[in-house]
């Protein structure tokens, strides 16, 4: 098992799964700051001039990349500053580097390939990752900067300005102009990574430091915070009444560069009460800081903006943190144009006359300042009011940049008030243009938040006891950050102090001692560490307890917790070991015998009738909702592995793997807890007694006693518990503290999150560690008869202040006021509350880490795999899959992932299963005749990949053109009917193109979200195509979703034909693919290899366009269509809907079955659905025609 707190950080070590496949060149890490030392590989390829021709002297190995010289983009078109810069021998040497957080100059380069130029700005083109990337890349960033920044050399030194003081005017600009003034900049926090690259649990950090800064602000700055994630539509309404609400990003600028995966977590919205200070967070920055009014009064604007920022910044400060600057960049942000103040001081400005005249852009670039429409960076203006401000961000402080808008702004109202007088303005704008003149990583950084928690883990745990154990972790893996996560997400209980710590394992006691041993000792009323606790089960020794009164006293209950040394506790447990703990148990339990024996029942096996009877009997435990068991982790793979096991009298009661490994519990209705003490001790010896005759033990030491999961069940693991009517006495002020004083403790009879609400309290001793079993039992025998005691003296009205312990005190507080607390949500575990795909229903935190420390040899890591699944919650007509494979190699590294979501989405498809393969048309019975007047079309489609590339999420563009080379020559090499011609998109004609939509052949770069969070669209057309053969009913597309799609189509209902062609050209292209020596990729279990897994095995759609108007109205028509293995969508693609009943049927299945049986399915299921609908025509029934 990996540590949980480096995984989550994104930083850190991560294990590469070996692989037979060739494996790529390793990249070098540049250490700017201290940092973890990390290794990933990528693959290198460069091309430095795309030829129109292509080149088919590929090397049949595919390892021909090793220092990016087939991997540079094709910049011929691109119109951004990354463009102009980016050369190929510039490329080549930045290609091997990396930031110590893995950022890579693809990563950096990636939203300038896929967005060549802007309408009216000359776009960046680039982003960082992180701060070390303007040092890594330095190179390439210094030219961008300079050209971005007019002349910005890499020597320079920034200057800060931030007091508003220094301002010359701008409190009057005229408001029949200027309508609104607005100051903005953006922080990041030094750290943690940026936007385009950041983890989720870096975001949720960026989040709740910067929550912390802003709820400690006061005054004329005290607001409110609004995230995006579950806000109520009171809150969206009034955001969007006053424009404040940002959206998910849709500009493919911001898309292509990653900032909106995994939205809306962690992103919000502060402004304080007067809304005219604003704090955007996590949306193209860290933070967005905005000021703003309406009206011409710039110089206010600046004043809040300054002032706020300042006290934003200090309280960062405090907290330990502090923003990205340095002396030559200034305020480091993620888009190079927003270095140095990253301040945008705009008005929206009217001027009507003066923008519609030659000389309007010559004084904006005087005055060094840019405009554009007042909706946006991709509007214009359609009534003469513009957007506005400063041109330039870095050499020049914001005072400086604020002037030159007061400055610039005022001449632009002196002239267009000049042009509404009719006056010439030539020479004054001469004049103006003349004379205008134009500023990583302590420890503690992870240290929580515990100012407003109230459990035994905040009383203790101090920054230098987190310090000492960071990096530090027990054998099989269990780290500090583990320990306390519950406590950190809950900061208290209503009725017990709660402990707010747990163990992974028994080692953990031990290996943080220093933090358990001060909460054992507040939590045992002063149990040291070099205290020995003592047992004792001889229930002989009991005095008392068989003549509880019954009228009080309903039940009696006695329950502990047992270990089983050698696996890890439920917090940290494999399946594997929750699994061999049940297999321990339940192989013991079977063997008791007389009034012990009894029967097991697993939950995950359950019948309904023995469910009911479990509920009637009040025995059968739910899946923990608790938020101390949920954040603990004792909620994973539920209810795998857990059960009920009871003796035949349902009086000795056994779970198998709830909080603990084991939990045993004695228990009847009734006063008699002797008699259940008894049959405690002996049930419980029994069980150990036949447990270690098996050859294990519990776990137990001098010390601690027997080692629970929780510290306060450490000891004896013992709950001694009666259900007691107190009406009377519970309302003593001093109750709780009588309790205190006998060592015992209270709550509601429906468990440990419940009060009382009629006077009946669950009450059981307090102590668990440092006295015996049986001492423990007394107390509790012998403080209930007290209670009782006093209970019947109230009910005569008689004082009891006589049998009062010593030592209480009375109380005024209210008992069970509950109160509520903030969430922190520090981890990298994408929320999937809201997700309906099988990614989502498979995944579990713990299956997530021990996924996320794998990659592939190739790089590809388990975020690459699920993250079109975290961005895309569901789809409205396919149960779609959530998640893609980037290389061959995916679905071996992860394979226990990926082994779940292919059992669900191929129909129960088992690991140990092997896949068939048949391409023999001649084995197709039928389809020769599908009845042409309701089968309109037919169609059949599989994938290929080839062996040794990368796939379409994760390929670079080197191996994109190799496929595209490695591909048409395949293809050039088919004749006679299958002799064709390729159509490259990129450089293609107008006649082309024009011939190609006609055809219906034509594929457009992927808008579908589930393409584009997947990485498909990256670098289009670049070796994206499409060939045909002449008759154009073969057809193969190049580089789409994946590496190949091979279609065999006609007009008309001959399905078999269409078949017969289908495997005949796919067989002869592979067998040139061969020749050339290269092949697809296929194993034995999976098939052949495609991106998406809902493709695995043979990829083959076989499909139809059928018209069944009447048969689709059936209310059984999906049922049908499930029965017979097939599926149905719009004839518009697997977004649309049919609304004139024409379909698109085609199989369900692609794993398991053979081509031959798939198409089977589908000319077999489609005679019979045309049959049911010539049925319905003629008025008949069809009930005696669907299946069974």
């Amino acid at each position: 098992m990996g540590n949980s707190s480096s995984l989550c950080s994104g930083k850190g070590d991560v294990q590469t799964v070996n692989s037979t496949k060739p494996t790529k060149a390793k990249v070098t890490t540049v250490n700017v700051k201290p940092a973890a030392e990390t290794t990933t590989t990528v693959v290198n390829g460069d091309q430095s001039n795309k030829q129109p021709d292509l080149d088919y002297t590929i090397k049949p190995d595919c390892k021909i990349r090793d220092d990016g010289s087939l991997n540079f983009p094709d910049l011929t078109k691109h119109n951004n500053w990354m463009a102009k810069c980016l050369t190929p021998d510039l490329y080549k040497k930045l290609y091997s580097l990396k930031t110590p957080n893995g950022v890579t100059i693809d990563d950096i380069i990636q939203t300038g390939v896929d967005n060549p130029g802007h309408p009216f700005i000359y776009t960046v083109g680039c982003v960082a990752g992180d701060e070390e990337s303007y040092s890594v890349f330095s190179d390439f960033f210094d030219e961008v900067i300079y050209h971005r920044h007019n002349g910005y050399e890499k020597t320079a030194i920034h200057p800060t300005d931030l007091n508003p003081d220094n301002l010359i005017g701008g409190k009057n600009l005229d408001p029949k102009y200027v309508l609104s003034c607005r100051v903005r900049t953006g922080r990041s926090i030094r750290g943690l990574a940026l936007p385009p690259f950041c983890s989720r649990a870096e975001r949720r950090t960026v989040e709740t430091i910067l929550m912390g800064a802003l709820q400690k602000l006061d005054g004329k700055f005290q607001g409110k915070y609004y995230p995006l994630d579950g806000m109520s539509e009171e809150d969206q309404n009034k955001l969007i009444d006053d424009h404040f609400l940002f959206d998910k990003p849709v500009s493919p600028l911001l898309t292509s560069a990653g900032m909106a995966r995994d939205w809306p977590d962690s992103r919000g919205i502060w402004h304080n009460k007067d809304k005219n200070f604003l704090v955007w967070v996590n949306e193209e920055d860290h933070s967005r800081v905005i000021s703003m009014e309406t009206g011409g009064n710039m110089a206010a604007v600046f004043n809040r903006f300054c002032t706020g920022l300042k006290k934003v910044e200090a309280n960062i400060k405090q907290n330990g943190r502090e923003f990205m600057w340095n002396e030559h960049l200034g305020y480091v942000l993620t888009c190079p144009s927003n270095l140095g103040t990253g301040l945008r001081a705009g008005v929206h400005l009217k001027v009507p006359l003066l923008s519609k005249t030659k000389y309007f852009d010559s004084i904006l670039a005087a005055y060094r300042l840019q405009k554009r429409g007042t909706g946006g960076v991709d509007t214009m203006s359609t009534d003469g009011t513009f957007d506005i401000s400063n041109l330039d961000r870095l050499g020049t402080s914001e005072v400086q940049q604020v002037q030159a808008v007061v400055n610039g702004v005022e001449c632009l109202i002196e002239l267009e008030k000049a042009l509404e007088q009719g006056v010439d303005i030539e020479n004054r704008v001469m004049s103006a243009i003349l004379t205008s003149k134009s500023c990583r990583n302590s420890p503690m950084a992870n240290f929580p938040d515990l100012s407003k928690h109230s459990n035994w883990m905040a009383k203790c745990l101090t920054p230098e006891v987190y310090a000492k154990y960071q990096g530090v972790k027990t054998p099989s893996g269990f780290t500090i950050d583990q320990v306390i996560q519950t406590g950190v997400d809950n900061p208290g209980h209503p009725f017990i102090m709660t402990v707010g710590c747990v163990a992974g394992d028994e080692e953990s006691y031990e290996t943080f001692a220093d933090l358990f041993d001060p909460v054992i000792e507040k939590r045992f009323n002063g149990f040291k560490k070099t205290d020995m606790h003592k047992t004792d089960l001889s229930y002989q020794k009991l005095k008392g307890g068989d003549n509880l009164d019954s009228k009080y006293v309903l039940s009696c209950r006695v329950r502990t917790g047992r270990s089983i040394r050698g696996l890890s506790l439920p917090t940290w447990c494999t399946r594997a070991e929750r699994k061999q703990v049940e297999e321990i148990l339940v192989n013991a339990l079977g063997r008791l015998s007389g009034n012990l024996k009894g029967k097991y029942f697993s939950l995950d096996k359950m019948t309904e009738t023995e469910q009911n009877k479990l509920i009637d009997d009040h025995f059968l435990f739910d899946k923990p909702v608790s938020p101390l068991l949920t954040s603990a982790g004792m909620a994973r793979d539920w209810p795998e592995a857990r059960g009920i096991w009871h003796n035949n009298k349902k009086n000795f009661l056994v779970w198998v793997n709830e909080e603990d490994h084991m939990r045993i519990i004695s228990m009847q209705k009734g006063a008699n807890m002797k008699e259940v003490f008894q049959r405690f001790c002996t049930g419980l010896q029994q069980v150990e007694t036949l447990m270690k005759s098996d050859g294990h033990t519990f776990m137990w030491s001098e010390h601690l006693g027997y080692i629970l999961t929780c510290p306060s069940n450490l000891g004896t693991g013992m709950r001694a518990g009666v259900h007691v009517k107190l009406p009377l006495v519970s309302q003593d002020k001093r109750f709780d503290s009588m309790l205190e004083q006998m060592r015992l403790q209270k709550r509601g009879t429906g468990g440990v999150d419940t009060a009382s609400d009629n006077g009946i309290f669950d009450i059981s001793n307090s102590d668990r560690l440092g006295c015996s079993e049986v001492e423990l039992m007394q107390v509790v025998v012998d403080g209930i008869t007290l209670l009782v005691k006093m209970e019947k003296l109230l009910e005569k009205g008689k004082s009891i202040d006589h049998l009062i312990p010593e030592g209480t005190k009375s109380s005024d507080e209210p008992i069970g006021a509950k109160r509520t607390f903030p969430k922190l949500k520090m981890d990298c575990f994408p929320d999937f509350s809201k997700h309906n795909n099988w990614m989502s229903r498979v995944m579990t935190k713990e299956l997530y880490e021990q996924m996320i420390a794998l990659k592939t040899p190739n790089g590809v890591t388990f975020n690459d795999v699920i993250q079109t699944g975290v961005d895309n919650p569901g789809h409205p007509f396919i149960m779609t899959v959530g998640c893609v494979a980037g290389d061959e190699e995916s679905y071996e590294t992860f394979k226990p992932f990926f082994d779940q979501v292919i059992k669900e989405r191929h129909g129960g498809y088992t690991p140990d299963a092997k896949h068939k393969t048949d391409l023999n048309a001649d084995n197709l019975k039928g389809g020769e005749d599908l009845d042409p007047e309701f089968v309109l079309s037919c169609r059949v489609r599989t994938g290929r990949s080839i062996r040794g590339l990368a796939l379409p999420p994760v390929c670079t563009r080197a191996e994109r053109r190799d496929v595209e080379t490695i591909v048409a020559k395949g293809l050039s090499q088919l004749a006679g009917d299958f002799s064709g011609k390729y159509y490259p998109l990129t450089g293609m004609s107008d006649e082309d193109q024009n011939k190609l939509i006609d055809d219906h052949f034509l594929f457009d770069k992927p808008v579908s979200p589930l393409l584009t969070s997947a990485g498909m669209a990256r670098d289009w057309p670049d070796s994206r195509g499409i060939w045909h053969n002449k008759d154009k009913n073969f057809l193969v597309w190049i580089n789409e979703e994946d590496h190949i799609r091979v279609i065999s189509m006609e007009t008309s209902g001959n399905m078999a034909a269409v078949f017969r062609r289908f495997c005949t050209g796919l067989s002869q292209f592979e067998q040139n693919i061969k020749n050339n020596g290269h092949e697809f990729m296929w194993n034995e279990h999976l098939g052949f290899v495609l991106t998406c897994p809902s493709n695995l095995g043979t990829g083959i759609r076989a499909g139809v366009h059928v018209k069944l108007p009447l048969v689709s109205k059936q209310a059984e028509f999906d049922k049908i269509l499930a029965k017979l293995r097939l599926q149905k969508r719009g004839t518009g693609g697997v977004d649309t809907a049919s609304n004139d009943g024409t379909f698109d049927i085609s199989n369900a299945d692609r794993l398991g079955f053979s081509e031959v049986e798939l198409v089977q399915l589908v000319v077999d299921g489609v005679g019979l659905l045309v049959r049911m609908e010539k049925e319905l025509m003629q008025g008949g029934d069809i009930a005696s025609l669907i299946p069974n």
